[in-house]
């Protein structure tokens, strides 16, 4: 199934849902002020193993016939602004601070040239200025392995394979450099298996009949902290079923419609960007309020979650499509399709972008 525009709407649907469980996941604190009755959950950081997939996905199907420089050129102006935007907003939002650890010019810089550092001991996490944006980090890293191999006429056999190379090399070799630490995490395995869904789903090699799989593998996700040690595999393996679903979903009889999940999908990117600014000045809010139990955090998640989903909306629509549609003279006028449409099937399975 796919819309007006082409795109593959199970995975777009996808992509609100997994913005959405990183929001939970920042939302769901422990805070004096804040009656929050359940233990600490850290499912909803598998929405980031959600955006892994598709992103491996979404290069495979949709750019893999691309020039370097034009696949890079478009990445940036898919990335860049509004991670710059939004970063200089929090920075606004937190100047009283700035000189502090982590809030100076050095880390600043760092964050908006996605440079990888960490403030602290070599156990310190490697967290840019932005917290979200540690992804960005690990998919520009993806990007410069994709358009490496687009230089050598394989694309998705070069990343996919270096990917698996870099991650084997972090569990080698005891070096704690933020940059290694960064781009060796086992978590970039989820972008060779975006790579291969890619390849099941342009050769029309995954059937409809695997759809339950995304129940499975949103169960998976649900209950990994039950996991112990194997959190993070049992995750990140619930992040792929999720998407194998998905996309077999897609050749199903039935059919799901949903405006929400698609304007959800569209803002994805803006809100997983502008939920942390938007996040501090409601914590401050709350914080104030005179509401205690249940009824606190009851309202306190029903609220929280519709403010990010309806900035994310407002970001999308208001500055980050306007944005990318300026820059978009810049690009090749044969590539020139919708920047913020992350798949568009032509008359094959195939698509571009």
């Amino acid at each position: 199934m796919s819309d007006s525009r082409g795109q593959v709407i199970y995975v777009q649907y996808l992509r609100g849902v997994a913005a959405m469980l990183v929001v939970l996941y920042h939302m769901l604190v422990q805070e004096d002020w804040l009656y929050n009755p359940l233990p600490p959950l850290l499912f909803g950081a598998g929405g980031v193993d959600i955006f892994f997939v598709i992103s491996g996905f979404v290069m495979f199907v949709a750019a893999r016939h691309e020039s370097p420089g034009e696949f890079w050129l478009k990445r940036i102006i898919r990335i860049v602004p509004l991670y710059w935007l939004a970063t200089l907003i929090f920075l606004a939002m937190r100047h009283a601070h700035f000189g502090e650890p982590g809030i100076d010019g050095a880390s600043i810089s760092k964050s908006l040239f996605f440079i990888p550092y960490r403030v602290g001991p070599p156990t310190a996490p490697v967290y840019p200025f932005l917290v979200p944006g540690w992804s960005l980090n690990v998919e520009m890293f993806f990007y410069f392995l994709f358009g490496i191999g687009l230089m050598i006429g394989r694309p998705a056999l070069f990343s996919g394979l270096a990917v698996v190379a870099v991650v084997l090399a972090g569990q080698v070799f005891p070096y704690h450099g933020p940059a290694f630490t960064l781009y060796t995490k086992p978590i970039l395995l989820e972008f060779s298996a975006g790579l291969l869904l890619g390849w099941l789903w342009t050769g029309n090699r995954l059937s409809s009949r695997f759809w339950p799989l995304l129940v499975i593998g949103a169960t998976l996700l649900l209950v990994s902290d039950m996991f112990g040690e194997a959190t993070l595999v049992v995750r990140g393996i619930g992040g792929v079923l999720v998407m194998v679903g998905a996309i077999a979903a897609e050749g199903a009889k039935w059919r799901v419609r949903s405006s929400l999940l698609k304007a959800l999908g569209d803002a994805s990117y803006s809100i997983y960007l502008v939920h942390i600014p938007i996040l501090l000045i409601f914590f401050a809010i709350m914080k104030r309020i005179p509401l205690h139990g249940p009824v606190q955090f009851i309202i306190y998640l029903a609220l929280g979650l519709t403010l990010c989903a309806v900035g994310g909306i407002v970001s999308h629509h208001l500055v980050e499509r306007p944005l990318t549609n300026a820059l978009r003279r810049f690009v090749p006028r044969s590539s020139r399709k919708d920047p913020t449409a992350p798949i568009s099937q032509t008359a094959q399975p195939t698509a571009s972008t």
